[in-house]
């Protein structure tokens, strides 16, 4: 019996995925499958064959078929995309075609559940999510219109009442009056200068409000101001701080002067620097008073306050009707400054307020110096009995005057009458005349400060005191001419200098009426000053031009330093001063600029060689040498 053998099947196809790269009849056959699905192909009479198979049956196909290959090109247009769009554009009244390169299909969207911060958002989002669902309200029963009571209740009325004030009757009363054309023009007059008042009191407190404004910003302009002049001048500040000549090691012991800063102001251009004068609370201001010593030019005068921290313009400026001669500044206040006129007046500037006139001035009609003023001094005293503050000051009229500062006035009393040594003149009727005293200079003692010396223009010195103002206690035979000034030592109390136009500069010890040293100038000298850092150096300036320096300990008979400073000839030099606690001095000349000028190390080997600390012991050791040299001086007459 022999077996049957199955026919060979054909082989079977697996279905083609999406990422198959062969199709064939597949193609065909899912065609055919979408018309059958769609009934498109009911209608038409199909074999019974094609009837019979299933759909999910694999096509068959022969190997040419499947070795068929077919390109299959992929992209990413969108086929159902419109190409040729065309609208109306208002703006331009034309249709346009519009291109449109957007392609991408959306095949899925699901709403975000994730809500923004930004409100706006937020409030659309929620808008577009449900409502949770909670637990439904309680139903309430509707109520009975059927259950109703009745209530009715009685209130208390309260009775009324009339109430009546008693009160005064408004005040009457009768006014009759008669009105012309000329009333009723005083009445519009009246209130336009009423009017005139309230608008000049607002203009006037506007004013006051723009000077409250630029006064809280000129403090900041000062500033500003002295940070451009240090730029401006660095070079000169460098060497005022830091400069140190050291040429003085081979030309020893001699020294020499450098020339920093030029003070002036324009108005003073002309004019003679007649006085300078440091602060003693402020080591960087110093007053300086402008005038004319010749009779026959006189003009105005200025008093200026210049700083080192800015040279390019003065602190204060202000100017008088008169020439000014001399000037001191109070130590306890040092807002307060005294200053003497040409023509006899004594004035007192207040700098603190900033007023440019006289806070205190001379009644002209009493106490005034009546004589024409050649050289006046003031110097601040102690305070008096009543603790008001008072200065000398000392006139060619003869006179030794106290002023003594009030509210609002300066009284005087008249010390001493300068009365020259010489015989009385005859007058008229046999009387005999006194020939009145020219003071040009005074000077008070450093620890008995009722003592004082005079000087005067014939050259004679008194020494006075104001215990015993109808006589003298001592009249020294100084000069042949005119004494110009008296210094006293800082450190020795019974030491002092003067200077006169007979070209000498002389040291005195005021118990002995003679002096001690002379220094011949070979001109006029205008000015003297000891040193404040030591006991035995002093300067002069001559009216040729020059500034001497004197060290005592270092040479007793010659300048250590001699030095022209002004370049200008018919330039005199009229006024010179020590500071405090710098080593600079300033000198004023007959052109109206104050110059100063820095000290070079062997003009201040006393200070740079004092190796203690102890102001007290260090003044001991200054008048340990000049007593050293007084007694040499001494032994040898």
């Amino acid at each position: 019996m022999s077996a049957k053998v199955p026919p060979k099947k054909p082989p079977i196809v697996p279905p083609l995925t999406t990422s198959a790269t062969k199709i064939g009849k597949v193609e065909m056959a899912r065609k055919a499958r979408a018309k059958s699905l769609t009934g498109a192909m009911f209608d038409e009479e199909e074999p019974e064959e094609e009837m019979n198979k299933s759909y999910d049956e694999p096509v068959q196909l022969t190997d040419p078929e499947l070795k068929e290959e077919i390109t299959r090109v992929l992209t990413t247009e969108n086929p159902n995309q419109i190409k040729n769009l065309i609208v109306f554009n208002y703006k331009e009244m034309a249709f346009q075609q519009i291109s449109i390169t957007d392609h991408t299909v959306h095949h899925i969207e699901i709403p975000s559940k994730v809500i923004t911060p930004k409100p706006n958002e937020s409030r659309r989002t929620s808008t577009n999510e449900p409502e949770e669902v909670g637990k439904p309200a309680p139903i309430k029963p509707a109520p009975n219109k059927f259950n109703y009571n009745d209530r009715a209740a009685q209130t208390y009325n309260l009775p009324v009442r009339k109430q009546e004030m008693q009160t005064l009757p408004p005040p009457r009363q009768v006014i009759i009056g008669n009105v012309s054309q000329g009333e009723i023009y005083d009445a519009y007059t009246a209130y336009a200068e009423q009017m005139a008042k309230v608008k000049g009191q607002r203009k006037e407190e506007s004013s006051d409000s723009l000077a409250d404004d630029l006064s809280k910003i000129s403090l900041t302009i000062k500033i500003m101001e002295r940070m451009v002049n240090q730029n401006i001048f660095d070079e000169i500040m460098q060497d005022f701080k830091y400069w140190e000549d050291k040429a003085d090691e081979f030309r020893l012991p001699d020294g020499m002067l450098l020339p920093l800063w030029k003070f002036s102001h324009d108005d003073a251009r002309g004019l003679t620097v007649t006085a300078v004068k440091w602060s003693l609370r402020y080591h960087d201001l110093f007053a300086a008073t402008y005038g004319s010593v010749d009779y026959l030019k006189q003009q105005y005068g200025i008093i200026c306050i210049h700083t080192l921290k800015n040279p390019a313009y003065p602190e204060f400026m202000a100017s008088v009707d008169s020439g000014l001669l001399c000037v001191d500044i109070n130590p306890q206040q040092p807002y307060l400054i005294a200053v003497g006129y040409y023509d006899g007046n004594v004035a007192v500037f207040d700098v603190k307020s900033g007023n440019k006139s006289p806070k205190f001035q001379c009644d002209p009609k009493e106490g005034k110096h009546q004589n024409p003023v050649w050289k006046v001094r003031v110097r601040w005293q102690e305070n008096n009995l009543d603790g008001n503050l008072n200065f000398v000051s000392i006139s060619s009229d003869g006179r030794v005057t106290n002023w003594v500062l009030f509210k609002s006035e300066l009284r005087f009393a008249d010390i001493v009458h300068l009365r020259t040594q010489t015989a009385p003149l005859e007058g008229p009727g046999g009387a005999q005349l006194d020939i009145k005293g020219a003071g040009t200079a005074i000077a008070f003692h450093r620890v008995n400060k009722s003592l004082f010396i005079v000087g005067t223009e014939e050259g004679q010195m008194f020494r006075c005191s104001k215990i015993y103002s109808n006589r003298f206690l001592q009249t020294y035979v100084a000069h042949s001419m005119a004494i110009h000034e008296i210094s006293w030592n800082a450190y020795h109390p019974d030491i002092f200098l003067t200077c006169s136009a007979d070209w000498t500069v002389k040291l005195w010890d005021y118990k002995i009426n003679r002096p001690l040293f002379v220094f011949d100038l070979n001109s006029s000298v205008a000015d003297v000053a000891w040193a404040p850092y030591a006991a035995t150096v002093f300067a002069a300036c001559t009216s040729d031009g020059k500034v001497f320096v004197f060290d005592l300990h270092v040479n007793k008979y010659k300048a250590v330093c001699e030095q022209i400073v002004v370049q200008k000839k018919g330039t005199a030099l009229s006024s010179i001063s020590f500071n405090q606690l710098h080593p600079i001095i300033v000198a004023g000349d007959s052109k109206g600029f104050t110059t100063c000028l820095k000290l070079s190390p062997n003009l201040r080997r006393a200070f740079k060689d004092n190796k203690t600390t102890d102001p007290e012991k260090f003044k001991e050791l200054e008048m340990g040498k000049l007593l050293k040299i007084l007694a040499i001086v001494r032994l040898s007459e």
